[in-house]
């Protein structure tokens, strides 16, 4: 699994990495070399912060879902 970004986000994410490089290592990254580092971070990083959001969105709906149970109980009572 790889995370797509849509041309405009893709765009975006190359320049923030490009300005990272530039402000906190004095490297100059270029826009290939950002190009190629986001490829990468996507096809083998990116599962990892997907699947984490994924595990988040899992709790707060199991926190919904408790909210929900508890209520319907109350109204049941």
């Amino acid at each position: 699994m790889s995370v797509d970004f849509s041309p405009e986000v893709r765009s975006y994410i190359t320049k923030e990495l490009q300005s990272y490089f530039e402000d906190e290592l004095e490297y100059d990254l270029g826009g290939l070399g950002a190009d190629l580092l986001l490829s990468f971070i996507e096809k083998n990083i990116g599962k990892y912060f997907y699947n984490l959001g994924v595990e988040e969105a899992q709790k707060v709906i199991a926190l919904k879902m408790e909210d929900i149970d508890e209520t319907l109980y109350a109204i049941k009572t």
